[in-house]
């Protein structure tokens, strides 16, 4: 029981976030969308109040629980600070959002706070599983918040697309864990860095390591695995966009960090290779691909491929600076964007919201400030 406790308390944002889900669960179902202000009042406070807990825990030294499957240090304090901050600032997109389209309904916290529940667990996983349930956590609600607007053509096809594609890149995710477990025997990160150092490299753990670095290069949109990420920009809600781009993105490439130079550290040579072509192909692309667009947000598509593949060639040179250069760029470019989808959302012709570039002709005419 002390064991259950202790572990518990390890995991304390996992569990609060757990108990907000529960109880939205609850109140939505007897108050429906008459619960949505306190929703979201309360997400943001308990968001604040975590952010508050994990400066606290900043400088406590590393600790592993639930059976060495989950761990919490500075790092992963950190990420999470990160990603409940730009989670905050996406959500004040939400309310406005919805009620103007007369769809505002209670699921919508609650999936988000799902995801975002997935994503802790993917920024502390210790171990391919426990990676993989927070991957498919915060993946199945993104399918989800993707198709909102349920009769919006443009949105249910983002959705399916996303769902398709995305369980393609699941699926690979899981067939590349069970490579690496078959010829590791483990499933922790410190046991497989120590197999592989122990052992001489292997064609098995390699064509595992490719098909890891496949799935998550989907999950970060970077190409040749990007072809979702337009189609579901555009038929996206915005504030849904503007999440995708920032938190999601965020989480994404901490996964990769953390896995490659974890417990994959020691095939450096062989991924970086992989990954040296993977940036340059989605710098270059993204930059082309761009030209042709008469939709801002699938130019904002483009353009968050793009930056991927900046961010990537951080990633590609296996040093501590590099990381560090990573993290200030991902820091950045949340609050980039979180500025821009913001400008997005507030820009309106004749009611209707703006998407098409050719739109904001005249824009300077009527709104001069």
């Amino acid at each position: 029981m002390e064991a259950v406790i202790s572990n518990l308390q390890m995991a304390l944002p996992e569990v609060c976030l757990t108990i907000l889900i529960l109880i939205y669960v609850v109140a939505g179902a007897f108050l429906g969308n008459k619960a949505n202000k306190a929703m979201f009042v309360s997400a943001v406070v308990l968001f604040l109040l975590l952010i508050g807990y994990l400066f606290k825990c900043l400088g406590s030294g590393e600790v592993l629980a639930f059976s060495q499957m989950y761990i919490a240090n500075d790092f992963t304090h950190l990420i999470k600070i990160v990603v409940l901050g730009s989670a905050i600032g996406a959500f004040f997109l939400f309310p406005q959002y919805f009620l103007t389209y007369d769809s505002y309904k209670f699921e919508i916290f609650i999936l988000l706070l799902f995801s975002i529940l997935g994503m802790f667990i993917l920024i502390s996983a210790h171990s391919l599983l426990s990676l993989y349930v927070g991957l498919e956590l915060q993946s199945l609600s993104l399918y989800i918040l993707a198709s909102m607007h349920r009769d919006t053509l443009k949105s249910t096809e983002a959705g399916v697309k996303y769902f398709v594609l995305g369980a393609l890149a699941s699926g690979m995710f899981l067939y590349g864990c069970s490579l690496i477990y078959g010829f590791t025997g483990t499933v922790n990160f410190n046991s497989i860095a120590q197999s592989l150092q122990d052992t001489q490299h292997s064609f098995g753990i390699i064509l595992g390591l490719v098909f890891l670095l496949s799935a998550l290069a989907f999950k970060v949109s970077a190409v040749p695995f990007h072809m979702w990420t337009p189609d579901v920009y555009e038929g996206s809600p915005t504030p849904v966009t503007a999440f995708f781009a920032t938190t999601v993105k965020l989480t994404s490439l901490v996964v990769i960090l953390r896995v490659f130079y974890g417990p994959l550290q020691g095939y450096f040579v062989e991924w970086q290779q992989i990954l040296i072509l993977i940036s340059t192909l989605t710098m270059v692309f993204a930059a082309i691909a761009a030209i042709a667009q008469k939709n801002i947000k699938r130019l904002l598509a483009y353009s968050s491929i793009g930056h991927v593949g900046y961010m990537l060639v951080g990633i590609c040179t296996g040093t501590s600076q590099g990381i560090e250069s990573v993290l200030i760029y991902i820091i950045l470019y949340i609050f980039m964007n979180l500025g821009v989808f913001s400008s997005l959302h507030l820009l309106q012709k004749q009611g209707h919201y703006v998407e098409k570039i050719s739109d904001f002709k005249g824009l300077a005419k009527q709104h001069p400030v």
